[in-house]
């Protein structure tokens, strides 16, 4: 596929009509439309009140008619659409189009007006992916469209397979495994040409909300693709936590969604501190368990009385070897075989029988975490054999007490009273149910995979039994430490760590044993420390007094000092002080003088129960909600369930055999990641552009039935428009871009951009681009990308004008009430109602819903105040002012 061409240009208000004439000649206008045509300029409203950028500005309505008379296109008309709550009469009005038009001499037509245009059927040329099927009756297009040239003027608004995601459950699964799943459990999963699937689905998992709340959020599109030659990067923080993705995907920090590429060392990235999991015990797998005991009425015999026998059969079918009980009857065990033989009871060997829990339990897992700790699994040829190594003889007894308790087995001590040992058949078989390699050593240990899912007590149980056995905690530092060779145990151990509510770090370190070797080998060490003490002295059960006295100890003495430490929240500067000084605080009267000074200095960022007293306090004062968003802002860099952590290093994979996955979670617009906050695939198109501007002018008002298939939709659009206009441009305006979730409900934020092209999918990936995100993650691009109806990998885009190619603004989908009704009605569990809701009269609700959501709710309430708020304070809203004074003589 040949270059397209972009054309983007920095602007102003002082230049802006100028710049735009400039960029439809740098975007070579002349060559694209028919000079011999009508042009229609199809605006854009996505709501009447004139909320910017989520509508055609007059200076790009202006600037692009000056631009187009320029060039010598003299006949222009302008096309306006009407949605069930978008009144196109008030948005050219309210949003000052009407004075342009009549300066101009331009007229205006309504798609939904019968002596404007009719809709007449029309048959495409090229395949469907999905019109045909919407609107099986046919495809209707406005007649008035066809034969005319036409002039879009939009605004501007994956990870490795082995990525930990974290299910609802506490299930920690790679996003390989969940997304081929999910791919294996759908037959008609999307396959393209390249190999790249995606899938519709549904599955719960751990996400962040744009309020800072960890919780279960359900994704519903799956994604799997190469890596086609795309950069490649590994990200490590503090902590010890690691991602390979690629350089665009977005990460959470501070100032928003921030691709990696443009991290650098030292970059705060936020990460989960709790893990909200409502988990459940769990059945413990029974295939190797003792049998269970069978009805047998004993007989007398030559020597044994039937009571004799009788007892010597109900011991041993309860458990007991045959070697004890021959004791206890003080007969050979020979003997106690031949009784249980001659009454047809099945003989084990002389090896303790395997009894095992009907389900998990706090003690099931605290002698798990013994054996994790300080335990080893070898396999026998008739039986197993466990050694555990502890001095501690309350340890030791508790661990021998535990092992007759749940599995009916005894655990001697040897001599030294420094161990402890046991024998059972199939033992190792139930290790091994459980995830677990045998023989277990040392360098192979883990987490069983069913602790995950069990509740936060068992998860307690299972740290106080392995810290009692393998922890250690610091006489002169607030850290607690357990030291292992198996990096997956490290790893897990943290994992189980954020479950509590604790930030554990995970790092490797060289250790030397004098006397066994010489040479350092690696271990990994997992770290407590500050705040996370406190939450772990309360949390777990140390049996070891002199462990948990020092834990207790060193919690005390954090809650004392309130150390400062890497643990901290880094609140904006800007916003802590505006909210202060509006709600009329001085540092003084704030009750904490010296961390204003930090913080709004920039000398220090406050610990999260500092950061935490002044969201409290300024939420307190704020009575009228003046200071709501900014608040809001605080509150979600201050939550409890998020820490920020730091970058360590990035560095560049060159490992071509990678395979990148992704999914989308539309209520929540991201997904945990290896414990990191990252961005996921959006609902809808993510971005709203060019091809997307189409979707007004083309299709009625039933256009809403195409939501749940909105990208097809727009690359079906897109192949009308090739066949019914013999020239198609797209002029977008980023003076003030959108950011959040759209159309209608985003923040302003001034970018000095504007941008044309002949090529409507090379202009949304470049704005996808400046936005922050991959252009080929969103679906429409890509699609179309793929079919050939124009350019959305950016390598294949030629920019002219300004140099762009380093801007990434970081922005966000985020949430909305209208998005989360939007998620619910085209792609939640809902949407099997959508011919009821959607096609019937009954549409009339949520069009009112709609309707009471953004005119008498979001816009008197909110969107009023930020419109007021730009046009007041910004440059460009000062020219949206001048606009409107526009008259009869142009003036501005």
């Amino acid at each position: 596929m040949s270059k397209a061409k972009v054309a983007v240009l920095h602007t102003s208000p002082e230049t802006v009509l100028a710049d735009y004439n400039r960029l439809l000649e740098l975007a070579e206008v002349r060559r694209t439309l028919d000079p011999q045509a009508t042009t229609i300029l199809k605006d854009n409203i996505s709501w009447h009140y004139p909320m910017p950028s989520a509508n055609t500005t007059p200076w790009q309505l202006e600037g692009t008619i000056l631009a187009l008379r320029q060039a010598g296109y003299n006949d222009l008309v302008c096309v306006q659409n009407q949605t069930l709550v978008v009144s196109a009469f008030k948005g050219e009005d309210l949003n000052h189009y009407v004075p342009i038009f009549r300066h101009y001499h331009i007229p205006v037509l309504y798609n939904f007006k019968t002596e404007d245009m009719k809709w007449v059927p029309y048959r495409p040329k090229a395949k469907m992916l999905a019109l045909d099927q919407i609107y099986p009756e046919g495809i209707h297009l406005p007649d008035y469209f066809f034969g005319k040239n036409i002039v879009h003027l939009p605004t501007v608004k994956c990870v490795s397979g082995d990525t930990e995601v974290i299910m609802a459950d506490g299930s920690v699964i790679p996003i390989r495994d969940l997304v081929e799943k999910q791919l294996a459990g759908v037959p008609h999963a999307t396959l393209d040409s390249d190999g790249d699937s995606k899938v519709e689905s549904q599955a719960d998992l751990l996400a962040w909300d744009e309020a800072g709340n960890i919780g279960t959020h359900t994704a519903t599109v799956f994604w799997r693709t190469s890596a086609r030659g795309r950069r490649i990067l590994r990200l490590r923080t503090r902590t010890g936590r690691t991602l390979t993705a690629t350089a665009d995907h977005l990460i959470r920090t501070p100032s928003g969604w921030t691709a990696i590429s443009t991290l650098t060392t030292g970059t705060r990235v936020a990460i989960a501190r709790k893990l909200k999991v409502a988990g459940i015990s769990q059945p413990l797998p029974r295939t190797y368990a003792a049998p269970e005991a069978v009805s047998v009425v004993a007989r007398a015999g030559r020597k044994y009385s039937a009571a004799c026998s009788q007892q010597m059969i109900d011991d041993y079918q309860a458990g007991d070897t045959a070697i004890a009980i021959a004791e206890r009857h003080g007969v050979r065990w020979q003997v106690v075989q031949s009784i249980l033989r001659r009454h047809g009871v099945p003989v084990r060997g002389c090896a303790n029988q395997l009894r095992i829990p009907e389900t998990t339990s706090p003690d099931f897992w605290r002698w798990f975490g013994y054996v994790i700790a300080e335990g080893n699994l070898e396999r026998g040829k008739t039986c197993d054999k466990l050694w555990w190594a502890n001095s501690d003889p309350i340890l030791r007894q508790d661990f021998i007490q535990l092992t007759e308790a749940l599995f009916g087995l005894e655990a001697r001590e040897r001599r030294e009273g420094e161990s402890a040992y046991l024998y059972s058949t199939n033992l190792g078989r139930f290790f091994e149910e459980l995830g677990l390699p045998v023989p277990l050593k040392s360098g192979n240990k883990r987490v069983p995979e069913l602790l995950f899912r069990c509740p936060d007590e068992e998860i307690a149980a299972f740290l106080s039994g392995y810290l009692d056995g393998d922890g250690t905690v610091n006489k002169k530092q607030t850290t607690l430490s357990a030291t292992t060779k198996s990096p997956q145990l490290a790893h897990d151990l943290q994992i189980l760590f954020g479950r509590l509510g604790v930030v554990a770090f995970c790092q490797s370190v060289e250790r030397t044993i004098p006397g066994r070797w010489k040479e350092p080998r690696t271990y990994y060490q997992v770290t407590v420390s500050g705040e996370g003490l406190a939450q772990l002295a309360s949390q777990l059960q140390l049996k070891k007094q002199e462990k948990r006295e020092r834990l207790e100890r060193q919690a005390e003495r954090f809650l004392a000092s309130k150390p400062s430490n890497w643990d901290v929240v880094p609140l904006p500067t800007d916003t802590f002080r505006a909210v202060r000084m509006g709600l009329g605080f001085t540092q003084a009267s704030t009750g904490k003088p010296a961390s204003v000074n930090s913080i709004e200095g920039g000398y220090q960022s406050p610990t999260p129960r500092i950061a935490r007293y002044f969201v409290n306090l300024f939420t307190q004062h704020d009575i009228e909600g003046r200071f709501a968003a900014g608040i809001a802002q605080l509150r979600a860099l201050a939550s409890g369930d998020l820490a920020w952590d730091v970058v360590e290093s990035i560095e560049d994979v060159t490992d071509e055999g990678i395979d990148l996955y992704d999914v989308t979670v539309p209520s929540a617009g991201s997904f945990l990641g290896n414990g990191l906050v990252l961005h996921n695939c959006h609902i809808y198109t993510t971005t709203t552009g060019a091809m997307k501007n189409a979707f007004g002018g083309l299709l009625a008002t039933h256009r809403h039935y195409t939501h749940t298939w909105i990208h097809e939709t727009l690359v079906d659009l897109l192949a009308i428009q090739k066949e019914i206009h013999p020239g198609i441009f797209a002029v977008m305006d980023g003076t003030t871009a959108g950011n959040g979730p759209g159309p209608r409900t985003m923040t302003p934020v001034v970018k000095n951009v504007i941008l044309a092209s002949a090529d409507q999918v090379a202009i949304d990936a470049v704005a996808a681009k400046l936005m922050g995100f991959d252009p080929l993650s969103i679906g429409y691009i890509r699609l179309a990308h793929e079919h050939g109806l124009g350019v959305g990998d950016p390598r294949e885009i030629e920019l002219v004008g300004d140099d762009v190619s380093g801007e990434n603004w970081g922005f966000q989908v985020g949430q909305s009430f209208h998005r989360f009704l939007g998620w619910l009605s085209w792609y939640g569990p809902t949407r099997v109602l959508q011919k009821l809701i959607f096609r019937t009269p009954i549409v009339i609700i949520p069009q009112l819903v709609s309707e009471v959501n953004h005119d008498y709710i979001h816009w008197p309430l909110k969107e009023k105040h930020i419109f007021e708020r730009w046009r007041r304070e910004t440059p460009w809203g000062q020219l949206f002012q001048r606009y409107e004074r526009f008259g009869e003589s142009g003036d501005r």
